[in-house]
């Protein structure tokens, strides 16, 4: 699975619910910003490699569609960024980065200079290689995050499930 088609699989199930729009914005980077925090919550209760690979496919499900919304096909720069970066567990990168996002969409809400829709993206990318790293550390790849949460979503369609909260429904 490229990372286009992941993207394109994302919006799509996306649009089975709600529009898929810049109009959202808020609410997928807001629900980045949740699922980082979750797939912390994930780390540091030591709980298995499942869960933390599905907190990990939503965050990326989210940054897919914050990157759709802003214009930017997944495949432009997911290959151009380095590889696994950061500290031994990959949380301290993780709460560095939900803080830049956070604090980068406050100030574009704000409209503080200098702070453009690119500046987020920007913000919201630097958090692949943290993926990447956590992704290695619990046995897996970013691809392979991608196709497990593919599967999860499509069971989730064929159920009817789409909305509501919690990872196994």
């Amino acid at each position: 699975m490229t990372y286009n088609s992941y993207q394109d699989f994302i919006v799509a199930y996306s649009n089975t619910f709600h529009k898929v729009s810049a109009d959202n914005l808020n609410c997928y980077v807001v629900s980045l910003l949740e699922e980082t925090a979750e797939t912390l919550e994930v780390l540091l209760t030591g709980s298995d490699t499942t869960k933390v690979v599905k907190e990990l496919g939503d965050c990326l499900a989210y940054m897919s569609l914050i990157c759709h919304v802003l214009g930017k096909p997944l495949d432009s720069f997911m290959s151009k960024l380095p590889g696994a970066i950061g500290d031994s567990s990959g949380l301290f990168d993780l709460v560095q980065y939900q803080v830049s996002i956070a604090g980068c969409y406050k100030r574009i809400l704000r409209g503080d200079t200098g702070f453009t829709l690119d500046t987020l993206l920007l913000c919201v990318i630097q958090l692949v290689p943290v993926a990447r790293k956590i992704a290695l550390d619990n046995c897996t790849t970013i691809e392979g995050v991608m196709a497990v949460n593919r599967v999860r979503l499509m069971a989730r369609m064929a159920n009817g499930t789409q909305k509501g909260s919690g990872s196994d429904r």
